[in-house]
Formats: structure tokens, C-alpha cells, sequence
């Protein structure tokens, strides 16, 4: 499936002669999940191509920003973007299950996308005394994405069989692109103060593989893949 997520926040402060402090933040945490497949001890057999995918894109952009102006005193502008994206892209054919593609192609693929935009922006101004601007963006991307077959234990029976007259591929793609910006002004007749930071941790799982006892037979030109990808920017 498909998200799209937008979130701003502003705050704005002014005053004539005493303090003004600006601020807002902007937080948002997504837990999402995508499966397919083929259950345990299943039997599926069709005379074209077998398909099994779970694919998802997740498009999020977010921003925070303050302003505050003080004529006589200290300008203050706060602005905190925080994002929290926990996630689950998978596909997998279970234990012990028998899957034939007489005359095609046999597919199990995972395919995950993640594309951030993460901005927090602050501007205080003093008239006459201290300002102080700070922003801060943090992001913080759990990502999983797998395709596989199950393990099937010594003790379980005979383990599955994947088929296909034509080829077999079990492979796992998960990408993320990520944009952060945060910048802050600070002007004051005493002191102007900026501060600006930007924090991603971004923990990322791709696999492909084919579990224990599984017979897996292609004739196919390009025979079995099994591949796993993870790119980021």
C-alpha cells in the first residue's frame, strides 16, 4: 500500500516592549505493515506465473517553525520536528507448502520505499536584549523487508517445494530517501544565539533466502535468484 503524510506547525510570538517566545513542534509516529503469502502446507498450482508480493511506499513531509519579535526585550523561537516510523515489508511461502508454475515464472519479492522530508526552521529577534533561535529535527526509521520460504525443522516432515517452468526468484528491495533540513536566526542588540541540529538513526533490514529443506527447481533461462537490496540517500 500507499501513505502520504503532511504535517506543519507553527507558532509565532511579537511584543512591544517585554519578552516574546515563538514555538512549535511537529510529531508524528507511523507503524505500518505489508504481507503476502502462501500458508503453512499449502499446495498451489497454476499453469502460468506465481506471483507472491507485498510492495509499499510511504511519503512523509513534515515541518516546524517559530517566530518570535520583541521590541524591548528577549526574542525567543523554539521549532522541533520529531518523527518516529516503525515498519514491516514482507513476503514468504510457509513451511512445508508445494507451489508449481507449470509453464512460468515463480516470483516471491518484498519491495519497500520510504521517502522523508524533515525541516524545522526558528528566526527570534531582540529588540534590546538577548535572542535565542533553536531547531531541531530528529527522525528515527525502523525498517524491515523481507522475502522468503520458511524453515521447515527435521521434525516437521519434508520441507516445500517452490517450481516453475520457467524461472524462480526470491528477492527483497528496500530504499530510503531522506531529506533534513533545520536552520535557525538569532539577532539581538546584546547577544543573538542560533542553534541548529539534525539527527536520522535509521536501522534497516533486506533478506532473501531460502529456508532449511526446501527443494527449490527452475527451467528456466535465467534459473533461481535470491537477492536482497537496501540503497539509501
Amino acid at each position: 500500500g500507499n501513505i502520504a503524510v503532511t504535517s506543519f506547525a507553527a507558532g509565532i510570538a511579537a511584543s512591544g516592549s517585554g519578552s516574546a517566545v515563538g514555538g512549535s513542534s511537529s510529531v508524528e509516529v507511523i507503524f505500518m505493515d505489508t504481507h503476502a503469502f502462501i500458508d503453512d502446507n499449502a499446495t498451489i498450482i497454476a499453469g502460468q506465473n506465481v506471483k507472491v508480493e507485498a510492495t509499499d511506499k510511504l511519503e512523509v513531509f513534515s515541518a516546524a517553525g517559530g517566530l518570535a519579535v520583541s521590541g524591548g526585550g528577549s526574542g525567543v523561537g523554539i521549532g522541533l520536528d520529531v518523527g518516529v516510523i516503525d515498519r514491516s515489508t514482507t513476503a514468504w511461502v510457509g513451511e512445508g507448502a508445494d507451489v508449481t508454475a507449470t509453464a512460468g515464472n515463480l516470483t516471491i519479492n518484498a519491495d519497500s520505499a520510504d521517502d522523508i522530508t524533515s525541516i524545522a526552521a526558528t528566526f527570534g529577534v531582540g529588540g534590546s536584549s538577548v535572542a535565542v533561535a533553536a531547531s531541531i529535527a530528529v527522525q528515527v526509521v525502523l525498517t524491515e523487508t523481507r522475502a522468503y520460504t520458511e524453515d521447515t525443522p527435521i521434525a516437521g516432515g519434508a520441507g516445500g517445494t517452490l517450481t516453475a517452468g520457467g524461472n524462480v526468484s526470491v528477492t527483497s528491495n528496500g530504499d530510503l530517501d531522506a531529506l533534513m533540513i533545520a536552520g535557525s536566526v538569532g539577532v539581538g542588540s546584546s547577544a543573538g544565539i542560533g542553534v541548529a541540529s539534525t539527527v536520522l538513526f535509521h536501522r534497516d533490514f533486506v533478506e532473501a533466502h531460502v529456508g532449511d529443506r526446501s527443494v527449490v527447481t527452475s527451467g528456466g533461462v535465467t534459473g533461481v535468484e535470491v537477492s536482497a537490496k537496501s540503497t539509501e540517500e
